[in-house]
């Protein structure tokens, strides 16, 4: 799980300059291509037992997307809009207030009638980001 942490937060690093300067430098765009591979296969060696306790956690998609990184990377589309959920408040806190600074925050970081935290905000990229926090079970 530290694997997918450090990889996340070095995403957070290569695009810290702004979309207009990540669009035009292949060399990050690679880069965190390889980051989300990286995520996606560290996501794949957890195991089954591991996953299962965060099962609000879109697993098969990112193990999905480090195989269409790694196999299909003429589909790959930056503008795509991504999701970020979990149970540990801080951490999808962290990284949404990384993620909205330069950015626009479109959805306030609020309770949900599902009973989740859930808001939504555009980095200075101008990529999508939606971020869940799952209330824990008793």
């Amino acid at each position: 799980m530290q694997d997918i942490l450090d990889a996340a937060d070095q995403i957070v690093d290569v695009v810290a300059d702004g979309r207009e300067i990540w669009a035009k430098d292949r060399l990050r765009q690679l880069a965190v291509e390889r980051l989300l591979e990286i995520i996606g296969e560290s996501a794949n060696a957890l195991s089954h037992e591991f996953r299962a306790q965060y099962p609000r956690v879109p697993w098969s998609d990112i193990i999905g997307l480090r195989v269409v990184l790694a196999h299909h990377y003429h589909r790959v589309d930056p503008n795509q809009g991504v999701s970020l959920s979990g149970d540990d408040a801080d951490a999808p806190r962290r990284y949404r207030g990384k993620l909205s600074d330069g950015g626009t925050v479109t959805m306030a970081m609020e309770k949900q009638p599902w009973g989740d935290e859930f808001g939504m905000c555009t980095d200075k990229f101008g990529v999508p980001w939606l971020v869940n926090i799952s209330q824990q079970q008793a």
